[in-house]
């Protein structure tokens, strides 16, 4: 029937972009990777990551194609709200619902006309960020989107988390190299032996 045939084509698509997230990546290639396939997948024009900044408890815009980066406070917006619930918000008119920020289209020159967005919680049940996706083509989002984009952040929190943790082991090494050339440097102006001289007993 056509409705399996919508699922196969779907699960596909998934399994797809579930493939492109194992390859190795760093973190903006690998979000600007989730965000254009969650644009191929959901047939939408724009899709967005914002990552949560602990230190701050702001939502970090990291990847958008004409916009540069922006901060909201969690709490702010379609992405504070998501961010603050944990929930999916999907909003068929953006510009009737109170809790959307118009700033970001202001800046960007974008109309956003209805929007997908959603929280990014990692294998351990951590929250790390927020998807978003815009403007679905020729409608608004439906209960078949939100289970594919569902899907679709399941997979992003978790790439997400493993770039965070390699690029984590990363500098590990690097401050363990970088100890272990000082203890060497230190190690160097020291004596191979201790020095023996007459009427001294040198102990170390």
């Amino acid at each position: 029937s056509k409705l399996r045939l919508r699922r196969r084509i779907r699960l596909e698509a998934i399994l797809v972009v579930t493939r492109a997230l194992a390859a190795p990546f760093d973190l903006r290639t690998m979000l600007a990777e989730v965000t254009a396939a969650a644009c191929r997948v959901l047939h939408a024009e724009r899709s967005s990551v914002w990552l949560h900044d602990p230190a701050t408890d702001e939502m970090v815009l990291e990847v958008a194609s004409d916009i540069r980066q922006v901060r909201l406070p969690v709490g702010s917006g379609l992405v504070g709200a998501c961010a603050h619930d944990r929930q999916l918000i999907n909003v068929p008119d953006c510009y009737a619902d109170p809790r959307f920020d118009a700033s970001v289209d202001q800046r960007s020159g974008f109309h956003t006309r209805c929007s997908l967005t959603l929280p990014l919680v990692d294998h351990r049940g951590g929250f790390v960020g927020v998807m978003q996706v815009l403007n679905k083509a020729n409608g608004v989002f439906d209960a078949n989107d939100e289970t594919l984009a569902q899907a679709l952040a399941a997979q992003c929190a978790v790439a997400l988390a493993r770039v965070r943790m390699t690029e984590a082991l990363i500098e590990g090494e690097k401050m363990r190299q970088e100890l272990e050339l000082a203890r060497v440097v230190q190690m160097s102006t020291l004596p191979a032996q201790v020095p023996r001289l007459a009427g001294y007993d040198m102990h170390a």
